[in-house]
């Protein structure tokens, strides 16, 4: 079961290279391989520049990804900063403070996950805004050291957020992408019509140079946007499971005497 789930995110690529082989068979059978020059120099050079190419890529991609992988711990560290900073404030004073504030943080969890991710709206962003009103409220009995606090922290929220959308809205290099995938699709159409002696090599040598070829043009497509909740081929998104263990935390916190 263990395969089968580490195996699943390929499976479209085992299809497209299982797909090539029996094309090869029949471009085989047919006697229909004009190319003749076989596994030569030009053809090692052809490759070599093909994956310079994907690494070129995939190193601009991967800056974006690892700085994704933060944003989550971030996010967590601000709201609970302000969590924190309320029951402190909250103890042996006005306890509605508290429940204000945990409602507040209850509803953003909700939007975040519910509008932002999933629905890929900004009505998160809204709720940000409309927030200055509990603040207001939280003025009148929380010192201001506290609220300073909670403010920087509630601008960093916002920060984060905005830094997910612009990774989420705007993709590496559409050109790039483009020219990846005719010299990709070159490459492979080179192969099949490739004629080399004895046959199994060169059917070996068309699957398994199209499977790592378009295995890593598809694991750069998705690392280029780890915020895809709610699309098909999403695959390698960032995960939020402890923000959303954090909201259950919260909803079960109470301010002990």
């Amino acid at each position: 079961m263990k395969l089968i789930n580490k195996l699943h995110p390929l499976a479209s690529v085992l299809v497209i290279t299982t797909s090539l082989g029996i094309a090869k068979l029949a471009l085989y059978w047919l006697h229909f391989e004009p190319f003749s020059f076989g596994l030569s120099t030009l053809f090692a050079g052809s490759l070599t520049g093909t994956i310079f190419l994907l690494g070129f890529i995939l190193a601009g991609v991967l800056t974006d990804y690892k700085e994704s992988e933060r944003m989550p711990s971030e996010l967590i560290t601000a709201i609970s900063s302000i969590w924190q900073e309320a029951k402190i404030s909250a103890y042996n004073k006005d306890r509605a403070n508290l429940e204000l504030i945990r409602q507040y943080i209850l509803t953003f969890i909700n939007i975040f996950r519910n509008d932002f991710l999933l629905e890929r709206n900004n009505s998160v962003f809204e709720f940000l805004d409309s927030s200055w009103k509990i603040f207001a409220v939280l003025d009148v009995t929380i010192p201001p050291t506290f609220m300073a606090r909670m403010r920087a922290d509630h601008s960093n929220i916002r920060r984060i957020l905005s830094r997910i959308k612009t990774i989420r809205d705007t993709s590496f290099s559409e050109y790039g992408y483009l020219m990846l995938e005719l010299v990709i699709a070159f490459f492979v159409i080179a192969m099949l019509l490739l004629k080399v002696e004895p046959f199994v090599e060169g059917l070996f040598f068309l699957c398994f140079f199209s499977f790592v070829l378009i295995a890593v043009f598809q694991l750069i497509r998705d690392m280029d946007n780890p915020f895809e909740y709610g699309l098909k081929h999403g695959k390698d998104e960032v995960s939020f499971a402890e923000l959303y263990n954090f909201k259950i935390q919260i909803e079960n916190d109470k301010l002990q005497d």
